[in-house]
């Protein structure tokens, strides 16, 4: 259950739950998305997975503009 050490389960609590705030209307939702991506980063760099780690890439970029963005509308 815990094979990558919790990370899979890290990334995809966080991303539930960056959804739910973000369908709430709370900023926070990106962040805790952009932490969750994090942490699928680090675990498909330990995979060696190219494609998931420019993804959660792309993820974190784009939540930290969510984030900016919200911030300043």
């Amino acid at each position: 259950m815990f094979h990558y050490y919790g990370l899979d389960w890290v990334d995809a609590l966080l991303s539930m739950l960056g959804i739910y705030f973000l369908s709430r209307k709370n900023r926070i939702g990106f962040v805790l998305n952009a932490v969750g991506a994090v942490s699928g980063l680090t675990l498909f760099t330990w995979l060696n997975s190219y494609p998931f780690m420019g993804l959660n890439i792309i993820l974190i970029y784009l939540n930290i503009i969510g984030y900016w963005r919200w911030k300043n509308a």
